[in-house]
């Protein structure tokens, strides 16, 4: 049985409950986190899951309304872990956010957003002050740890 962490796929009975309450499943229709711990459980080949398992939004809601401890969401980012362990690639927007976080210390690049009367704002026509990355040497050192296998 594949375990790693918290998760438990082998107490799932498959209620739903992680799937109804998902975040991605409202979105995909065909994104189930009850059925990815189902596959696991009956010992589908972990290959067959690698484009599915990188939708998860990590919302935590299947953990939350679990009612067997089951921890869906963390199975999910072992089987990520894992694929990617095997040679798997990973979306390229995970590169891109990874590239953009060991650049500035944030997920995301900041964006001039439009209001509702067409008026572009951004921090400084706000008045806020810049952004600053305190996180961003610090993840790059834990990124060089990653790439030297020390981690």
């Amino acid at each position: 049985m594949f375990k790693t962490g918290f998760e438990r796929p082998e107490k799932c009975f498959q209620c739903g409950r992680c799937t109804s309450s998902c975040t991605i499943s409202k979105l995909m229709g065909d994104y189930r986190p009850n059925r990815i711990v189902g596959l696991v459980r009956h010992g589908v080949p972990e290959g067959m899951l690698d484009k599915i398992i990188w939708n998860c939004a990590r919302c935590m809601k299947c953990v939350e309304y679990c009612p067997q401890k089951v921890a869906p969401a963390d199975l999910i980012s072992s089987l990520q872990h894992r694929a990617v362990s095997r040679g798997s690639k990973f979306p390229e927007a995970y590169g891109e956010m990874m590239k953009i976080l060991s650049e500035t210390g944030m997920a995301f690049r900041q964006v001039d957003v439009t209001d509702r009367d067409f008026e572009v704002c951004n921090r400084t026509s706000m008045g806020l002050p810049p952004l600053t990355a305190g996180a961003k040497g610090k993840f790059r050192e834990i990124m060089s740890k990653i790439t030297a296998g020390e981690m």
